[in-house]
């Protein structure tokens, strides 16, 4: 018997969102519960492009099996996974590259430095499922402290197994300008049915 998995069994949609910084400025670059204004939104990315980093998790922690091919970190060192790798530090990070993204990418193409690019700060969801699907959500919020403005461009997911950091998922979308202090928030929702 074989079973025959279609691409829209599985969806991964990504929702980016710019806002305004905090009225209240002795709230700026630090993460409140106020209130902001709205100013960009990019949904209904769906993205499906998770990276060769994700295939080899996949079949290290779930098929409990060697990754094969060996997958490259961020850095671009090719590493290999043995079954059960152990991993934590799931990140969130952003840059301002345009390039398009591919399976075969091992980081962004242009990360943005420091605070302003990266947050493990993330609420992931608890799974809700229905008699036919299930789903659940990361969300992440970036606070801009360059001190100007960025306009992001780029998102990921990065996983840490050992001291190794491996890129996930990578999506890019149409700039967002973020002015300092202003946040970019970021949804992942995860579904499979």
């Amino acid at each position: 018997m074989s079973v025959e998995l279609e691409p829209s069994d599985s969806t991964i949609k990504l929702k980016v969102v710019s806002y305004a910084p905090c009225k209240n400025e002795s709230h700026w670059g630090s993460s409140c519960n106020c209130e902001k204004e709205v100013l960009e939104t990019r949904e209904d990315y769906r993205t499906n492009l998770c990276t060769a980093g994700w295939a080899g998790f996949v079949q290290a922690n779930i098929l409990n099996t060697a990754a094969n091919p060996n997958i490259k970190d961020t850095g671009g060192t090719s590493r290999s996974l043995s079954a059960n790798t152990a991993v934590s530090a799931l990140t969130l990070i952003a840059g301002t590259g345009t390039a398009a993204a591919s399976v075969a990418d091992n980081a962004l193409t242009t990360a943005t430095a420091g605070a302003s690019g990266n947050t493990t700060s993330l609420t992931i969801s608890t799974a809700t499922e229905t008699g036919t699907s299930g789903s659940f959500t990361i969300v992440g919020t970036i606070t801009n402290t360059s001190g100007g403005n960025i306009n992001y461009a780029e998102v990921g997911l990065t996983i840490t197994a050992a001291t190794f950091v491996f890129l996930i998922t990578h999506d890019v979308f149409t700039a967002l300008t973020v002015s300092n202090n202003g946040t970019l928030q970021v949804t992942y929702t995860m579904t499979n049915s």
